[in-house]
């Protein structure tokens, strides 16, 4: 019987290097049976720290929460979507002070169509929840600098279709969603003058309006390549925005 496991590891190397790795099982239709796909996901040992894990664990909890009280209603085979990615800052300013390239993670539930989208032009239509994270801490001189933006909200995901009598198991998509971002914005230092050392810190946190826009590929509805732009308001007028590209896994 052909395997279905997906094999992942997490590596690292002195250099600061970070490689996430799955190899998955390749479709039949593609490839020999046995054989397996590779995806490896390449991001910098920097943009993850305890707070990007801490997330992950909170973030599972709330869908562990809410899950439940819709499993009984739930019409998705594979409601529930994990990504791991990173996060690219579309201000300079933002850029310049914390860094080009974040961690990224996020998880989705899809639960059931109201019945005014179970049939006709909208069946296509499957509407979730989502929570989406984005996060980077940076040495500065004397301190550091912390920043990150949570978004929660509702959305929904639209399958194109494909032509009739075709038999295929990649499934684009395109998505939208609206709700609350959460942005945390923490600046220390650290100064030592003789025998005394003093520290002190600024914290910054605001709820915004925020939204997002994406678009990827599902792959025999198991794994997916997602594109996002996430939009988290202002904070002090500087504005948090850009773009995200995750790996992504249903079950």
């Amino acid at each position: 019987m052909e395997s279905s496991e997906w094999n992942c590891c997490y590596m690292f190397n002195l250099a600061g290097g970070a490689r996430f790795r799955c190899d998955i099982p390749a479709s039949p239709n593609t490839q020999a049976p046995g054989q397996y796909e590779e995806v490896r996901l390449i991001i910098s040992r920097k943009t993850i720290s305890m707070k990007n894990i801490k997330f992950l664990g909170a973030a599972g909890a709330l869908l562990a929460v809410l899950a439940p009280s819709m499993a009984s209603a739930q019409d998705v085979q594979k409601p529930v979507t994990l990504k791991l990615g990173a996060f690219f800052p579309a201000n300079s300013d933002v850029k310049r002070a914390v860094g080009n390239t974040w961690f990224s993670a996020g998880l989705e539930y899809a639960y059931q169509k109201p019945s005014g989208l179970s049939t006709g032009p909208l069946s296509a239509v499957t509407p979730l929840l989502y929570v989406d994270y984005a996060g980077k801490s940076k040495d500065i001189a004397g301190g550091t600098l912390d920043a990150r933006t949570v978004n929660v909200g509702v959305g929904i995901k639209y399958y194109a279709s494909a032509a009739a009598g075709t038999v295929t198991t990649t499934h684009p998509y395109i998505g939208a969603g609206i709700g609350a971002a959460v942005v945390h914005a923490k600046s220390s230092e650290t100064v030592t003058d003789g025998e005394t050392t003093t520290t002190s810190s600024v914290t910054k946190d605001q709820t915004n309006f925020g939204f997002k826009v994406n678009g990827g590929v599902e792959f025999a509805q198991n794994y997916l390549v997602d594109v996002a732009y996430w939009n988290s308001g202002k904070v002090q007028g500087t504005h948090i925005d850009g773009y995200a590209v995750s790996l992504g896994y249903k079950f």
